[in-house]
């Protein structure tokens, strides 16, 4: 953050722009991390390039200044991008550095992600995340790591759980949803190429389970039949119905089964 360096912070949710800005001014820093919107002017967005600092910009501006030569590239020393796991060959972030590389090959590339088990789906997927990341080294800091154990046991979890017991329609419709899924792991099982073992209808409440079993057909996606894709997206609306009847009133769960039952028919 000295006016010397210049980095910028790509797609950093506004909480992480305020725990970095109070970091840095604890740190003695002069000049404040600045937030750069569709407010600001072209001219005011080289203004404040060239001063230096940290700067929090969004893809599509930086993609902008960056093929117009609004921002000096070669004076930039890095760029840290941030839900690391969300970039791929064909996302803007991935255009960004591509043009950040061609024009400045000194300059640092990090990303960061709080979403290990993203990386966990797919083939090769942290080879492809670093591949577009323009990255060699791969850091993993668990929360048992000193520093990172250091750092979140001065501020412990303050815990409220309450506890709001369901009506008894309530209790009929969550019923017949988990009776859905039932039928429809039933169904999938049926299918030798897929392993379901380690599913039910338990631990499908409780978990992502529709991204477990894409991971198992991931690399024979192409072979699978139209029922069982339609199958395992069943189960992904299944599923957000099944969050959706307890976080939503009455009213928006009524208008997501109407907009869900209008999606469905043919006519």
């Amino acid at each position: 953050s000295h006016a010397t360096s210049f980095v910028v912070l790509l797609n950093a949710p506004k909480h992480v722009q305020s725990r970095l800005e109070l970091h840095l001014r604890a740190q003695g820093c002069a000049l404040a991390p600045r937030a750069i919107n569709n407010e600001y002017t072209s001219d005011d967005r080289v203004k404040l390039y060239n001063e230096g600092g940290v700067v929090a910009v969004t893809t599509r501006i930086l993609t902008v200044d960056l093929l117009q030569d609004k921002i000096p590239a070669e004076k930039v020393s890095g760029i840290v991008v941030w839900d690391a796991h969300r970039v791929t060959d064909t996302t803007n972030e991935a255009f960004v550095l591509r043009l950040f590389r061609q024009k400045n090959t000194v300059g640092f590339v990090k990303g960061i992600s709080d979403q290990p088990e993203s990386f966990s789906f797919g083939f090769s997927k942290v080879e492809k995340v670093m591949k577009a990341l323009f990255v060699t080294k791969l850091n993993l800091w668990p929360r048992f790591h000193v520093k990172v154990r250091s750092s979140l046991e001065p501020y412990p979890v303050d815990l409220v759980e309450l506890q709001i017991e369901m009506n008894e329609g309530m209790r009929s419709v969550q019923a017949a949803i988990i009776a859905c899924i039932d039928a429809c792991l039933v169904e999938i099982s049926k299918n030798n190429k897929i392993d379901v073992s380690g599913l039910s209808v338990e631990s499908a409440i409780m978990t992502n389970f529709q991204f477990f079993i894409r991971q198992q057909l991931a690399h024979l996606w192409h072979q699978v039949g139209f029922k069982t894709r339609q199958l395992v997206e069943d189960l992904k609306t299944l599923q957000r119905l099944l969050t959706s009847l307890t976080h939503y009133d009455c009213v928006a769960f009524l208008q997501l089964l109407n907009a869900l039952r209008a999606a469905s028919d043919p006519a």
